[in-house]
């Protein structure tokens, strides 16, 4: 028996790193440490020479031969690479035509390459035929999601018109419904760019009394309603839920303030 035959072969030591670069296409560098970082990773790396990083996404470690070698490397943040990304689909989707496309927002699951971008459009636009040509440049799985002005300003956060943090941000769960129709029974008769919040839609607040503003519609005539006040006729010029009151103005001439208790 010849021992040499039994004799187990080193195995070839991995020193050769395989990436995507973010943005273009794949590259080898020589790196005495490259089992280190695992496939799916981001890391900022330098080429020795070069003056600018550069992020790519890690695809593994080789024995295939590499002419570039690396003067430095470190491990990429989840935030900045989502920043980089979003600001080539902003320049991809500014190129291809969708100037009105307007950026809302992101998620980047890293572990399972997967970037979902959010955005605001005044009209419906279909993106899905942009994921797999951005794919091929962010080396991720890429998906579209238009989304409501009221998400949007519900994901970016501000203050109201009343000074506080908005609702949207702060506490609601779901956004409720509202309309002009709300406004108007609680006696809001302002332009509808009076009543809007910062997404530019009816302030969400309209919904919170209206359960109120409802009963006392049933207690309180509407205004300018014909209504009769012991024996004489008037119209009624002004509704107060709040206070509980209305004001009928008569045809011959006065007015006379009602208190709802009197009424019942």
């Amino acid at each position: 028996m010849n021992p040499q035959k039994n004799r187990t072969e080193p195995e070839e030591r991995k020193i050769t790193l395989e990436v995507s670069l973010i943005g273009s296409e794949f590259e080898r560098y020589r790196l005495d440490n490259a089992e280190r970082y695992k496939p799916g990773e981001f890391l900022w790396i330098r080429e020795i020479g070069g003056e600018n990083e550069i992020l790519v996404k890690v695809r593994g470690a080789s024995t295939r031969p590499a002419e570039k070698s690396l003067a430095s490397v470190r491990y990429a943040s989840k935030e900045r690479v989502k920043a980089l990304m979003l600001n080539i689909v902003k320049g991809y989707l500014f190129a291809s035509g969708y100037q009105e496309i307007r950026i809302a927002g992101a998620t980047l699951d890293v572990e399972k390459g997967h970037l979902l971008v959010m955005f605001v459009a005044d009209e419906k636009q279909d993106l899905r035929h942009l994921g797999p040509r951005l794919a091929k440049i962010l080396h991720v799985k890429v998906e579209f999601q238009q989304i409501g002005a009221r998400d949007r300003a519900r994901a970016v956060g501000g203050l109201g018109r009343c000074g506080l943090e908005m609702c949207c941000k702060r506490f609601l769960v779901e956004l409720p419904s509202v309309t002009l129709t709300m406004a108007r029974k609680q006696y809001l008769f302002a332009a509808p760019e009076k009543l809007s919040g910062t997404c530019g839609r009816l302030i969400c607040c309209l919904r919170y009394e209206m359960d109120f503003y409802e009963e006392m519609s049933e207690r309180l005539p509407a205004l300018g309603a014909t209504v009769r006040v012991g024996d004489r006729d008037g119209e009624v010029v002004e509704v107060n839920p709040l206070k509980g009151f209305y004001i009928v103005r008569f045809r011959e001439g006065g007015e006379e303030r009602i208190e709802i208790e009197k009424t019942e």
